[in-house]
Order: C-alpha cells, then sequence, then structure tokens
C-alpha cells in the first residue's frame, strides 16, 4: 500500500517546512531548471541530507553495476524509500552486495520532473523499513498538450574532451483535463554520456602527485604482443666475453613500430583503463488521466527505460612494467634482483640466461 504526504506550505519551492511533524524539502521546477540538471542524480546531488553511495560511475565491481541508488543521511539505499508520483516503483533486478534492494533512478525521466519532496525524517511507521532514513518522492507533470522538443549538451571549457554528455527529449500530448476532462501524453528522453580513460588525464595530473603518490601512473606495460626478451648473460661468458654478465632486455621479433619504446615492446594500459564509464540510456514514460465525475478520476501510467553502461579495464597482468623483481637471498643473506622473462599470454618465468639475445625463444 502506498500513502502520500501534501506538498508543505513554503515561501519558496526549495524551502523546509517547520510547521508540520516532519519536515519536508522540496526542489520546485524553477530550481532544478536553475541549476542545470541532465539526469535525476543532478537533482539529487543537490540535497544535503543525501549522502554518497552506488553510483553507475562507481559500480563496476557492484552486483549492481550500471545503476544508481540514493541514499539519506548515510544510512544507506537499503534503508532511503524512493517513490514516483507517491508510488513505489519496481527495485532494480539485482540487489547490491546481494541485500540491499532499491530503485536505479538512471531509469526515471527528469524533463517531465515537476517537482521532488524529501521527507528529511524516518517514515518507517508508515512505509515500512526501507523508509528508515527518509523518503524521497518523485512528482512528475499531470498533463501536457502539444509538442517540445529538448536538446542539451554539457562540457567543461576548460577540459572539453571531458566530461561530455547530451540529452534529447520530445513530450507530446492532446487533450485538457480542466475543459475536456481528460489529457494523454508521451515523454521519450535519450542520455548518453562519454567516456574517458586514464591515459586523457595523465597530462593534467600535478607533479606531486606522480612523483609522490603513483610514481608508474602512465607508465606503459611489457606485457605486449608479441612481447619482450628478458634475462641476463653468465660470467663468464666464453662464447662472447663482451656480452659476460649483462642484462637482456629486449623486444621480441615482429613487434609493431608504434609499440616500439626503449627498445621494448611496450603496451599502453592506461588507455584501456575507464576512468568515466560510457552510458547510454531511453527513458519512456506515457501518462493519462480521465475525469469520471467530480469526485472520481481514473489514470494510468507506464515507465520504460533501458540503461546501459559501459566498463573496461585493462587485464591485472599488464601492470608489469619491466621493473626488477628482488628477493632475499638466505645463503648469501643478500638482497637481490632479477628480471623476469615473459611473452605475451605466457606467465612469467625464473631467471633466463641465454647465449644470443637474437635467437631468444619465447616463454
Amino acid at each position: 500500500m502506498s500513502r502520500k504526504w501534501s506538498s508543505p506550505a513554503r515561501t519558496s519551492s526549495a524551502a523546509i517546512n517547520e510547521q508540520t511533524a516532519s519536515p519536508v524539502q522540496v526542489l520546485g521546477r524553477d530550481e532544478i531548471k536553475a541549476m542545470g540538471a541532465s539526469t535525476v542524480k543532478d537533482i539529487v546531488d543537490t540535497l544535503t541530507a543525501k549522502t554518497s553511495d552506488l553510483t553507475d560511475l562507481g559500480s563496476s565491481n557492484s552486483f549492481s553495476s550500471g545503476a544508481t541508488g540514493l541514499s539519506l543521511r548515510n544510512l544507506g539505499k537499503g534503508s532511503t524509500l524512493t517513490l514516483l508520483n507517491g508510488r513505489r516503483v519496481s527495485n532494480f533486478g539485482t540487489a547490491d552486495g546481494g541485500q540491499q534492494t532499491f530503485v536505479n533512478i538512471d531509469s526515471i525521466p527528469s524533463e517531465v520532473i515537476e517537482r521532488v519532496e524529501v521527507l528529511l525524517d524516518g517514515a518507517s511507521a508508515i512505509y515500512g523499513s526501507d523508509a528508515i532514513a527518509g523518503v524521497v518522492n518523485i512528482i512528475t507533470r499531470k498533463e501536457f498538450s502539444g509538442l517540445t522538443l529538448r536538446a542539451g549538451a554539457r562540457q567543461s571549457l576548460v577540459k572539453s574532451d571531458l566530461d561530455r554528455d547530451q540529452t534529447a527529449s520530445v513530450t507530446w500530448g492532446l487533450g485538457d483535463f480542466n475543459s475536456q476532462g481528460w489529457n494523454v501524453f508521451n515523454h521519450l528522453e535519450l542520455f548518453h554520456r562519454s567516456p574517458y580513460d586514464d591515459r586523457a588525464i595523465k597530462n593534467r595530473l600535478p607533479d606531486w602527485y606522480v612523483t609522490h603518490v603513483s610514481p608508474t601512473f602512465g607508465v606503459k606495460s611489457t606485457y605486449s604482443t608479441p612481447g619482450n626478451y628478458f634475462g641476463k648473460y653468465p660470467n663468464p661468458y666464453p662464447a662472447n666475453p663482451s656480452l659476460a654478465g649483462k642484462s637482456i632486455a629486449t623486444a621480441a621479433p615482429g613487434c609493431a613500430p608504434e609499440l616500439l619504446e626503449d627498445g621494448l615492446c611496450k603496451f599502453d594500459q592506461w588507455a584501456r583503463v575507464g576512468a568515466h564509464a560510457e552510458a547510454d540510456r531511453a527513458n519512456f514514460m506515457s501518462s493519462g488521466r480521465l475525469k469520471i465525475n467530480d469526485n472520481l478520476n481514473a489514470f494510468a501510467e507506464i515507465t520504460l527505460s533501458d540503461t546501459k553502461t559501459t566498463f573496461y579495464n585493462a587485464p591485472a597482468t599488464m601492470s608489469y612494467t619491466g621493473t626488477p623483481s628482488r628477493w632475499f637471498n638466505a645463503q648469501t643473506r643478500q638482497l637481490e634482483s632479477f628480471h623476469r622473462a615473459n611473452a605475451a599470454g605466457g606467465p612469467p618465468v625464473q631467471p633466463v640466461q641465454l647465449p644470443d639475445p637474437v635467437a631468444l625463444p619465447l616463454c
């Protein structure tokens, strides 16, 4: 069973009503338009009671990857109830962590939102345990007549290749509920967020971060195709005394010229690490209202959504950058090091001592 609370009396559409038993914060259509929000997440991020929780950008390792859930007062999305027009909506298909069920707000179109009401107090006595933290009630437009087309794009003027998204929507409707007693409208909303990888932000990192926090950030990996040869010639080495004791570090034959760097075949794994996931969403809403008599109205609502978030990452084995491996020799009681011989697709092997660097076999 669902229940509604009446909108509080207020002097502005973003006020908090202090005269009701439970405070209700309201964000009206004017405030939503002024903030330039293109998604429901953009809207609720302005709420002071909202705390960080699951987002589609940071959910790549979650049971509910690609979804965004609301959390109020740091009590978790499983304790925050999200309503659409005062009624419950279906939860996301998989529970986060296998336990916490929640509503994916990315599936709610933002252009038809009339206001957002936030009950800042617990409402478990009315709605149950999933409203301990509070309730977020998203109210959409009740009627629309005519045709409206909208399109928008956002990006940074300083970093134009980062944080870009585009939206497009169409709303069309017929009928006047007050004069004709009926109204039907439909709304289709499309959203696209452009991705970028770690390589794109490499040159934007401060020097102190690269020097002291993550010195290997942006360093290309020697785990590449067709691979590299690593090893050390024995000492003495009668076959060619000039090579005795020298290290072997050379690209395997067949390495593409664009992958050669410092004599090694390298793979840019940072260009494969997604720092900002790509997202494509299509949300549809249809609403109809019919006035039966002065005391009775009939209504129907349909919402459909197709959301897709693309995460990508480099294989973990490609994080090896050719740094020597160190080990403690118990016999000599000294710390020693060696380079590992490896090839693309094959596991690292122990130190090798081979006579000819151009004839080294792949491992």
